[in-house]
């Protein structure tokens, strides 16, 4: 149990997944964090999959409030890199304004873009952006209230962000402002991000955070603000599904065990090494082929050797 002091609590769901063998840097590290009002933000991070769940203090907090975290980029075979941020509920009339906010992020730091040459390379990163529904009761006391989403992309300290924000007129009508490297976002709900330089040869470090906003004025009733899953053939926010994650120049390889990244895809399983959307004995003989040719995809440990640890990795991923 997570327990938190100031004038709300949490409870912390099971933490999902194997922890690989090796090295601490071969897991990628996911975040949490919430805030109600003007209290401070709650943060936590593990190394592992792990959700939040947290309210403010109904008895002496007038405004209560509860909000539902979850992993924020949960894996899915048809949706590739999911990022979602849970569901709010705001269950009493307000005094004042409410602000609820929950923030999620997860940091990749095996990111490789293998080149012949040793100069830094110029890239571009495709992400999807679709998905997810807000459902706001169309009632006249829910005017003005707004939902904000706002995405950030880290990659070696260049930080890109992109933002949208929703706002609701009472009678089930919402407008939409995008801005940032979302207001380019192309018809098929994918936006490219431009002219990020990265070294070769050597581990980059990626970063996803995805923050939602919710701001209601006085006078709301109860309601709850659900983020629905993706619809079918909707991307999802994240990494691309049957398309190259970045755009690179020729020659170059990506490659990442922790965000799934293989030969420039984004791979929902890594233990399928032929990509037959299976997992048979055929994965372990294609594992054994690339470990026996000293090939980095090997390193299911991540932690730069190829050791009797990988196979043990690749065993658990299987």
């Amino acid at each position: 149990m997570f327990t938190q002091s100031h004038n709300s609590r949490s409870l912390v769901g099971l933490a999902s997944g194997v922890a690989l063998a090796g090295a601490a840097f071969g897991q990628p590290i996911y975040e949490l964090a919430y805030q109600f009002n003007d209290g401070p933000e709650v943060v936590r991070a593990e190394g592992e999959a792990f959700s939040v769940f947290a309210e403010a203090d109904g008895v002496v907090d007038p405004n209560w409030q509860m909000i539902n975290l979850g992993f924020p980029f949960a894996t899915d075979r048809r949706l590739g890199l999911v990022a979602v941020t849970g569901d709010i509920y705001r269950q009493r009339d307000p005094v004042a304004d409410i602000l609820t906010r929950g923030r999620s992020s997860v940091t990749f730091g095996d990111l490789v873009f293998t080149s012949d040459g040793t100069d830094p390379i110029t890239i571009d990163l495709d992400i999807s952006v679709g998905g997810n529904t807000i459902y706001v009761p169309p009632r006249p006391d829910a005017a003005g209230i707004e939902s904000i989403l706002d995405l950030e992309v880290e990659i070696e300290g260049d930080v890109r962000s992109g933002q949208i924000r929703v706002l609701f007129d009472g009678e089930g009508q919402q407008s939409v402002e995008y801005s940032g490297f979302l207001s380019g976002i192309a018809p098929d709900r994918h936006a490219l991000i431009e002219g990020l330089v990265v070294p070769v040869n050597t581990p980059v470090s990626l970063r996803f955070e995805l923050t939602r906003t919710l701001l209601v004025p006085p006078g709301s009733s109860r309601f709850r603000l659900a983020h629905l899953p993706p619809r079918l053939g909707s991307p999802a926010p994240g990494l691309p599904i049957g398309r190259p994650v970045f755009i690179v120049p020729d020659g170059v390889t990506v490659n990442s065990h922790q965000a799934g990244i293989r030969d420039n895809r984004f791979v929902v399983c890594l233990a399928d090494l032929d990509a037959d959307g299976e997992l048979t004995i055929f994965d372990f003989l294609q594992y054994q082929n690339l470990f026996d040719a000293g090939d980095q995809l090997a390193d299911f440990d991540g932690d730069g050797e190829l050791t009797i640890f990988d196979f043990l990795a690749f065993q658990n991923a299987f």
